[in-house]
């Protein structure tokens, strides 16, 4: 019985720490796009200001 909820214990801890990992990097990449629209719409406002 104890091995069994050490298993258990096991699992659910690696699982809990996978997806908080998971979850992380789906933000990290949302905010990394982001940025790279807000440099993209940047770039085009100074070529329409140089002009």
């Amino acid at each position: 019985m104890l091995a069994e909820f050490k298993r258990y214990f096991t699992e659910r801890t690696y699982n809990r720490y996978k997806n908080e990992a998971a979850s992380e990097k789906q933000q990290t990449e949302r905010s990394i796009k982001e940025s790279l629209i807000v440099l993209e719409a940047n770039k085009e406002k100074s070529y329409d200001t140089d002009s």
